[in-house]
């Protein structure tokens, strides 16, 4: 299904995991590869992708009722190949509820079908730091996209199972290496006692590591407004040689995250 259409939505119930961040980098590797593709920022003109990308970022407010709509009205006579939408912390289940329009009611197998009936494949990108609380909410998405999971009582063995609507929906996880490198320290994600991994990977999911930045030289780029294309052109960056050549570096290790794992190809980066 590489070559279908994708309808991308940053999910994470936990704000400050850096989906933005993420989204803001898949942006900027969109428009180096020519994809014909929309982006919106679903928190506003407030939103740190609006903010870095202006001139080709959408803004709404998923948390106001009428703008919500414009999730799913984004596919309309849209003939984009990729559509990426980048939701603000804790919005999946208020869409969902909203779609449904019933509180109590989370599934997402119509949002699915409607996606898919305009054309387009849903993936959902996970983004997750050392928090607990990013770790939970991949669980929680997962339930409501149709994942489920039992262990036997006996062996101990793990089986995994999807709704048939859910079949065609592709989980990608980004772990944001921001704050470490090392595994042992996302005790949440990479641990024996937690099978949420294990169900994401058993599921199909992907996953994928952000590199690690410095938080200064990305406080800067954000301080300046500038967009990594920006960040990175001696003509136009704010930053000193050095730091511009820490984001060069950086870009690069991102996009190798990407093919080598095959995210490219989940996210329609490459056919």
């Amino acid at each position: 299904m590489s070559t279908q259409k994708k309808f991308i939505i940053t999910a994470s119930n936990k704000g400050g995991v850096g989906k933005s961040m993420t989204a803001s980098l898949l942006v900027d590797a969109y428009k180096k590869a020519g994809t014909k593709a929309a982006f919106y920022d679903a928190d506003g003109t407030i939103g740190a992708l609006y903010r870095m990308f202006k001139n080709d970022v959408t803004a709404y407010n998923a948390r106001d009722e009428k703008e919500i709509r414009n999730l799913l009205n984004s596919l309309k006579n849209n003939d984009s190949d990729v559509v990426l939408h980048d939701m603000p912390g804790g919005s999946m289940s208020s869409v969902l509820q909203h779609i449904n329009g019933d509180s109590s009611d989370e599934s997402a197998d119509t949002f699915v079908e409607t996606v898919e009936r305009a054309g387009y494949q849903l993936v959902i990108l996970h983004v997750l730091s050392f928090d607990y609380g990013s770790v939970r909410s991949v669980n929680n998405v997962m339930k409501s996209f149709g994942i489920s999971a039992k262990k036997d009582d006996v062996d101990g063995t793990l089986s995994v199972s999807k709704e048939s609507w859910a079949e065609n929906v592709q989980h990608v996880a980004c772990v944001n290496l921001f704050a470490s490198e090392h595994e042992e320290d996302f005790p949440y994600w990479f641990t024996q006692s937690n099978n949420v991994r294990e169900v994401f990977l058993a599921s199909g999911g992907i996953e994928f590591k952000l590199p690690r930045l410095r938080p200064g030289v990305v406080a800067q780029v954000q301080f300046e407004g500038q967009n990594w294309q920006d960040a990175t052109n001696a003509k136009t960056t704010k930053l000193d040689l050095n730091d511009e050549t820490v984001v060069v570096k950086f870009l690069k290790r991102f996009r190798s995250a990407l093919n080598d794992t095959g995210a490219d190809k989940a996210m329609g980066l490459t056919k």
